[in-house]
């Protein structure tokens, strides 16, 4: 093939161009014998582009390859939706590749990790345990199955596999890591030792697993009551996360949030102008979107909602993102009309994901608050419930979470609480505009949830639950990063968190000791 050919193709994928991409490519799929090259190619671009027909096509031409190349040309497509966080389909691919064979330690891995990151571990456990079995001893894999035993509330389990993966490997971050979340209050003071040595040397180097380490420490030192040194464990942390997220390009800053926030403003301007028609198909299910801050109270507000016999929980479901994303992509002089045209596939496909029919499904992704007219002009029977929880405790709840290349801004303790002031911000604007948004506050949920949702539940024609207040089933997955708490009877602990920090000598704001300069 002509090198100026492929020049052109790495032009346009790098561009974003991915329609002229595919058109480019599918000639050279069909060819006898096919071109592995533009196989590859060809899948990435409609992963980039979000093109799921051009995907299926490009999956049912495999036949035209022999085995290990259509074997590496999925691998390859699952690695490239990986990359770019569609884990979903990443999980599906591989689980492809693992019903057709590819049976490797680092393959079973992958695929563990990422259904956890879709949200969805159905047959998991089963497939886990059959391959600790069969291949003992692999560190990734252990660790891949110990996450797996925390996504499940399996503290015991997930510990005993992190202590064995520390007998191996006696300086395993990841191990740490996961012993740190499964029973902090039980490391060891040898353990502690070890790690907070080898620290510096990962830190002077801005290596990713410092940061992790640095997480771990500080929910160590919390859980034994050592706030001052969790607090300098976090912030060492942070800031090395800092360092990492600037040399990745990924996002870092308050200003990128409201910069993302300006635009979505701008661009569901005209939306609150549009009449829903009387009837919008398919009838289904009322939809309740929790909006708010992350980290504060989305996750407790969910569980105690789910457990309604009239509502059925998604979690986390980013299908609003994506559509909004689609939106947005529109040609703006005629991005209204088009929504028009839009609005009955959007509801459908929405409606249609779900299994079992409850009067009301639940979506809880806290970022969707950004999106509420684009959600009510979608969905005009919505319910909106807006999380609201002490600015300084969420932030601290932000500042001392490891999200890995997500929520940049949470490293920086001021850009933490001024995200907190933002989304409030962000919630007024929408109540100002006309938008009716219910207001559930977190410390008085914690006090008293009947008392509090009894009225949000009566404006849906229901009744509040004794089994709203049951503790959720311990093996149920949890995704979010309140899976270790969540579990537990409700409680006020995480109140006055802030406060506690301060009292113990922490300074947010300050820097953290030793990792002055370089500006960030």
């Amino acid at each position: 093939m002509n090198p100026d050919f492929w020049r052109a193709i790495e032009r346009d994928f790098t561009q974003g161009r991915y329609q002229g991409v595919l058109e480019s490519l599918r000639p050279l799929i069909i060819l006898t014998p096919p071109s592995l090259q533009a196989f590859k190619v060809f899948g990435a671009a409609a992963i980039a582009a979000g093109d799921v027909p051009a995907l299926g096509w490009a999956l049912s031409q495999r036949d035209l390859l022999d085995e290990a190349a259509a074997r590496l040309v999925v691998e390859v497509w699952a690695m490239e939706a990986a990359r770019r966080e569609q884990m979903e389909l990443a999980a599906r691919l591989m689980q492809q590749l693992y019903d057709q064979g590819l049976r490797t330690p680092d393959a079973i891995s992958r695929l563990i990790r990422w259904s956890i990151a879709s949200s969805n571990v159905a047959g998991m456990k089963a497939l886990a345990a059959a391959a600790l079995q069969d291949h003992p001893g692999q560190l990734e894999l252990m660790e891949a199955v110990a996450q797996l035993h925390l996504v499940h509330g399996e503290k015991q389990q997930a510990a005993c596999l992190a202590h064995a993966i520390l007998a191996q490997a006696g300086d395993h971050v990841l191990a740490f890591d996961l012993l740190a979340e499964a029973e902090p209050d039980l490391v060891c003071p040898d353990l502690i030792a070890r790690f907070e040595a080898l620290e510096p040397g990962l830190s002077a180097r801005t290596d990713p697993a410092a940061a992790t380490l640095g997480f771990a420490l500080g929910r160590v030192h919390e859980a034994q009551g050592r706030l001052a040194p969790a607090w300098a464990a976090f912030a060492r942390a942070n800031r090395i996360q800092r360092r990492v997220l600037a040399r990745s390009g990924a996002p870092v800053t308050l200003a990128h949030v409201q910069q993302v926030w300006a635009h979505a403003r701008s661009v569901q301007s005209g939306l609150a102008a549009i009449t829903a028609p009387a009837a919008l198909a398919p009838a289904g299910p009322r939809p309740i979107f929790v909006i708010g801050a992350p980290r504060s109270g989305t996750t407790l507000l969910e569980r105690i909602l789910r457990g309604h016999s009239a509502i059925t929980g998604f979690g986390e479901r980013a299908d609003m993102a994506l559509a909004f994303e689609q939106f947005c992509a529109l040609e703006e002089g005629t991005r209204l009309d088009r929504f028009e045209a839009l609005r009955e596939r959007w509801r459908r496909a929405y409606l249609l994901r779900n299994g079992p029919q409850t009067p009301f499904i639940l979506d809880k992704l806290p970022s969707n608050l950004d999106r509420v007219a684009f959600i009510r002009a979608l969905f005009p029977e919505a319910v909106l419930l807006h999380c609201r929880r002490n600015a300084e405790d969420t932030a601290v709840s932000l500042f001392t979470n490891d999200f890995g290349f997500r929520h940049g801004y949470s490293t920086r303790w001021d850009d933490a609480l001024g995200f907190v002031r933002h989304t409030e911000a962000v919630a007024a604007h929408w109540i100002t505009a006309g938008f009716d948004l219910i207001e559930v506050g977190y410390e008085a949920l914690v006090a008293d949830p009947e008392g509090v949702l009894s009225p949000v539940l009566d404006r849906l024609g229901l009744a509040f639950e004794p089994g709203c207040l049951n503790e959720p089933d311990p093996n149920e997955p949890v995704f979010t990063l309140s899976r270790s708490k969540v579990r537990n009877a409700i409680e006020s602990r995480a109140i006055g968190r802030y406060a506690r920090f301060v009292e113990a000598g922490a300074k947010p704001g300050a820097e953290a000791p030793g990792l002055q300069g370089e500006g960030l």
